[in-house]
């Protein structure tokens, strides 16, 4: 079965391409997705914004962002 989930709030947002956009950041900060325990986002509709906390498998957080991500 294959899901797609879409946030409608002024404009359509596909949930993946906010998946894609905090993985992307994780990379470009060095950090493996695969080494992740668990990946939290925050998508906030109103402001486009994005913000992540990533933990590893010992339960400690290895990357997150003050600065928010933004959908292009």
């Amino acid at each position: 079965m294959k899901t797609s989930i879409h946030i409608q709030f002024r404009d359509d947002v596909n949930v993946k391409d906010v998946e894609n956009t905090v993985k992307e950041a994780l990379k470009a900060e060095g950090l493996k997705i695969s080494s992740l325990k668990q990946l939290d986002i925050y998508y906030k509709p109103q402001e486009n914004a994005i913000y992540y906390v990533a933990i590893d498998e010992d339960d400690n957080i290895t990357g997150s962002n003050n600065k928010p991500l933004h959908l292009s």
